[in-house]
C-alpha cells in the first residue's frame, strides 16, 4: 500500500527547511526500510502568520514617500489573513513601537494613518528591533517587513550595520525590506 505522511522539517533556529528531496527521507515499517517515492513542499495556510511591519518616518519620508509606505502597509495588512498578527514599529532617529501585535486590522490601519515624518534614519537600529519583536511572535511563520527610503544617519544610535545584519540572521526571521525612492541603501537592504 501507499503511505503518504505530512512533516515539518526545520532547522535549528525553527526556521522551516526548503528544498528536500526525496532522498533526503528514510521511513521504516519496524526495522525493514521502505522506499520513499517522492517529496513535496506544501504549506499549510491555517498556520498563522506574525509580521513586523517596520516604516521608516525620518524627514526624508516627508510627502509623497511616507503616503506611499502607508498605502502599501495598509494594503498588505489588509491581505493578512484570520490567523495572522501584526504589529507596526516606526523609526526616525529613534525607534517607537506604535502597535503590538495584533488581528485587530482597524487598530493596525490607524496606527499606519497617524504616522508622520521628520527626524534622522535608525536603519540599523531598526532592523534589530523589528527582528527581535519577531522573534519574540509565538505564531509558527514569522517574517519583517522594512519600508525605508534611506540610509542609516544616526549617530546616537549604538547598532551598527554589521551588528544588525548579525542579529537579523540569528532570530532566523526572514526580513523583507522595500526601498523608496532613488538613494535607499541597496546594499544593505
Amino acid at each position: 500500500p501507499d503511505v503518504r505522511a505530512v512533516a515539518t522539517v526545520l532547522d535549528a533556529r525553527g526556521v522551516p527547511v526548503s528544498g528536500l528531496t526525496a532522498a533526503q527521507f528514510q521511513a521504516f515499517d519496524d526495522k525493514t526500510q521502505l522506499t520513499v517515492a517522492g517529496a513535496t513542499a506544501g504549506q499549510d495556510s491555517s498556520l498563522g502568520l506574525s509580521v513586523i511591519i517596520v516604516i521608516d518616518v525620518s524627514g526624508s519620508m516627508a510627502g509623497e514617500p511616507l503616503a506611499r509606505a502607508k498605502q502599501a502597509a495598509t494594503e498588505f495588512a489588509a491581505q493578512l489573513g484570520p490567523n495572522d498578527d501584526a504589529a507596526l514599529v516606526a523609526f526616525n532617529q529613534q525607534v517607537t513601537p506604535v502597535i503590538a501585535l495584533t488581528n485587530d486590522r482597524e487598530q493596525l490601519t490607524a496606527g499606519i494613518a497617524g504616522l508622520q515624518a521628520g527626524g534622522g534614519t535608525a536603519l540599523y537600529e531598526a532592523v534589530q528591533t523589528g527582528a527581535f519583536v519577531a522573534s519574540a511572535a509565538t505564531s509558527p511563520r514569522r517574517a519583517v517587513v522594512l519600508l525605508t527610503d534611506g540610509e542609516n544617519d544616526a549617530p546616537g544610535s549604538q547598532a551598527t550595520a554589521d551588528g544588525s545584519l548579525s542579529v537579523a540572521r540569528g532570530v532566523g526571521v526572514p526580513i523583507f525590506t522595500v526601498g523608496f525612492g532613488a538613494a535607499p541603501d541597496a546594499g544593505y537592504l
